[in-house]
This record gives C-alpha cells, sequence and structure tokens, in this order.
C-alpha cells in the first residue's frame, strides 16, 4: 500500500537511530524525527491511498472484465481508449464505495461490478462520476420498506444527513442487469442520484412529458409509466430517470421516435451511445490519468 511504502524509509531510519547512535538525547531527536512522519502518515492515511490511487488506478480483474464483455455491451464496443477510461473510473468507483447486504453473506464482486458499470456508462461524459456523499449500496434480497417510502419497493435513493447512497432489491436489479430487455432500475436510481446530485430543474424536461411523448416513451420498451412504476413499487416516479433509461437500453428507437429529447439528453449527459466506440461528445478538458 502507499502509506506503507512512504512510511518504510522513516520506520527504518528510526530503527537505525535507535540501535547505532550513543548519545541519548541525540538519540531522542532522531527517533522523534521519525515518529512525527509516521503519526501524520496514519492520520491522513485514506487521503493519502486515495490521492495515490487517483493517480494510478488499480486494474480490474482480467474475470471482470470478462463479465463486462459479456454482460455489459457498452464496454465491449468502446475503442481501447475508452475501454482504459471506463475500466479506470469504475476501479475507483468500486473502491470508493461500501456495500452494505441485508441478509445475504456475500455481495458478489460481479454483482458490485455491473452495478458500477451503470453509474460509469450514466457519467461517462460527465467530469464528476464519483458521487462521494452517495457512499453506501445497500442490497436486500427483496422488496423492503424504509423510513420515507413504507410501502414495499425496490429501489431508493436515501440521504443521511449530508452522506447518503441507495438501496437496491436483488430479484429485481438483477434480471435488468444481465437482460437488456429488462427493465434497469439500477440505471434509473443512478439518474435520481444524478438529479438530485446535480439539483437539475424539471422545468428544462417538462416540454417533453407530453402525453404524445409518453406513448412514445411506451412504444420504446413497450411498458408505460404506469407499469414501470407498479415494478419499482414506488409511490411517484421521475419521468426523467425513466427516459435516460430507455435512452441507454434502445438509442436506436429512442432517437428514432423522440429526437428532440434524445438531443436534450445527449447534451445533459455529454454522450451519445449510438456513437458506440467514442460516445463522449465534447472531450473532458480534465480527465484522470490513465495508464
Amino acid at each position: 500500500m502507499p502509506t506503507l511504502a512512504l512510511s518504510m524509509p522513516f520506520i527504518i531510519i528510526g530503527i537505525i537511530a535507535a540501535l547505532l547512535i550513543d548519545d541519548p538525547q541525540t538519540r531522542a531527536y532522531s527517533v522523534a524525527a521519525c515518529i512525527v512522519p509516521l503519526v501524520f502518515a496514519y492520520i491522513f492515511r485514506p487521503q493519502i491511498e486515495w490521492w495515490w490511487f487517483t493517480r494510478n488506478p488499480p486494474k480490474l480483474h482480467k474475470k471482470m472484465r470478462g463479465v463486462l464483455d459479456r454482460f455489459f455491451p457498452m464496454f465491449s464496443k468502446l475503442s481501447q481508449e475508452n475501454r482504459l477510461r471506463f475500466e479506470n473510473r469504475m476501479a475507483l468507483y468500486m473502491l470508493s464505495k461500501s456495500y452494505e447486504k441485508k441478509v445475504i453473506d456475500v455481495v458478489p464482486e460481479d454483482l458490485k461490478g455491473l452495478i458500477a458499470a451503470n453509474a460509469i456508462q450514466l457519467t461517462f461524459g460527465l467530469e464528476e462520476y464519483l458521487s462521494p456523499k452517495f457512499e453506501t449500496i445497500v442490497l436486500y434480497p427483496s422488496q423492503f420498506p424504509s423510513p420515507t417510502i413504507p410501502k414495499f419497493h425496490a429501489s431508493e435513493v436515501f440521504k443521511d444527513g449530508d452522506f447518503g447512497g441507495l438501496i437496491f432489491a436483488l430479484d429485481h436489479i438483477i434480471p435488468g442487469l444481465r437482460d437488456s430487455q429488462r427493465y434497469n432500475i439500477v440505471m434509473h436510481e443512478f439518474v435520481n442520484l444524478l438529479w438530485i446530485q446535480n439539483e437539475w430543474s424539471e422545468k428544462a424536461f417538462l416540454e417533453h412529458a407530453t402525453p404524445r411523448n409518453l406513448l412514445l416513451l411506451a412504444k420504446i420498451r413497450g411498458m408505460s409509466l404506469a407499469q414501470v412504476q407498479k415494478y419499482l413499487g414506488k409511490p411517484t416516479i421521475n419521468f426523467f430517470a425513466v427516459a435516460i433509461e430507455h435512452f441507454f437500453a434502445k438509442p436506436e428507437s429512442f432517437k428514432k421516435l423522440l429526437p428532440d429529447l434524445y438531443k436534450t439528453i445527449s447534451k445533459q449527459l455529454n454522450q451519445d451511445p449510438l456513437e458506440e466506440s467514442n460516445p463522449v461528445i465534447i472531450a473532458l478538458e480534465i480527465e484522470e490519468k490513465t495508464s
């Protein structure tokens, strides 16, 4: 780990000073001079290690790349440069999140990866993608009640003070993660999170939520807003979250039936999923190091 590597010279020098310096006062000063940076390294260990990982992203395991190639079509179609960028972002995202399980014993790594991949796909054209104030992902076996939504439901974004996270029902997210024909509630909730985080206004999208467009939107995925809402089990539903889920799931149909909304979403997310090898429209001026 980077903190250990930075600390090792001070540890070695401190040991040598303690063993070889005869004068007690000089020995005490020398050892103290080594202890001080070690204390600082211990206190600021999370910040040091995060600084290191942002500049040297951990590599995705070969098995995880295989999972993406098999179950995440976007990844397999990216150019080599963009695949590396996707991997770097995804690795850092997974490193920044904690996964809490309810009832189940272990959260499989491939499931963690597919959840993270949806977050990276959604924000691939944006500078900010880590959502640092939403650091927890909670997984229930099936639908659950919560303090904010007492009725049993399948997913939600929650806030607890300055921080928060997402909650999912496994029996609802797994079908959507493994089959593009099923509704993807992971993408749906990440859109809700992005909406909350960026404080987007509904005014920019109200003009698109016409009765005609709602019928066309239902045609894209073969399900109405009411059906999606029933599947999620939530009292209200974000039109924009449904639209973006459709935008990624069926981009060709979406652009054909709702070209103006397609253009609006592309501009908002700075990406066009029909440009499969390089979906980012305007290259980011500030980008993480790729290696």
